[in-house]
């Protein structure tokens, strides 16, 4: 924010809000070395969706987590991010949290394999 010229104070008080959003509100002064595997992934969404984006991509997101760790941060996503005006787009080979999914593709060498809804679209 700070290079988009916005206020020092603006991009602090933003910052500290999405902060907040990912239940970190309490540790913004911390180094990311003191921060768990899912905290650092909740810090990276916090970066992620300061700018309020229609559009949230998500590489991995369950990367080097634990299954429930890895199950917590979805559903965390799902329930906290995810709203009438934002898509969600995971990209994931963790088949664990499908259940999350609205819609799955499948893809292998960079060409859809197959369509299906998810779970969540279902229930």
């Amino acid at each position: 924010m700070v290079l988009q010229k916005k206020p020092w104070s603006k991009a602090l008080d933003s910052a500290r809000h999405c902060l907040d959003i990912v239940g970190l509100g309490d540790k913004g002064e911390l180094p990311p070395t003191k921060l768990s595997g899912g905290e650092q992934q909740r810090v990276a969404i916090a970066r992620a969706i300061v700018h309020q984006p229609e559009i949230l991509i998500l590489d991995e997101p369950t990367a080097s987590l634990d299954g429930d760790t890895g199950r917590k941060i979805v559903s965390f996503v799902k329930e906290q991010i995810l709203t009438a005006q934002r898509c969600i787009v995971v990209v994931t080979h963790d088949s664990r949290i499908f259940e999350y999914s609205d819609r799955i593709i499948g893809m292998e060498d960079g060409r859809i394999t197959g369509f299906k809804q998810g779970v969540a679209y279902e229930a």
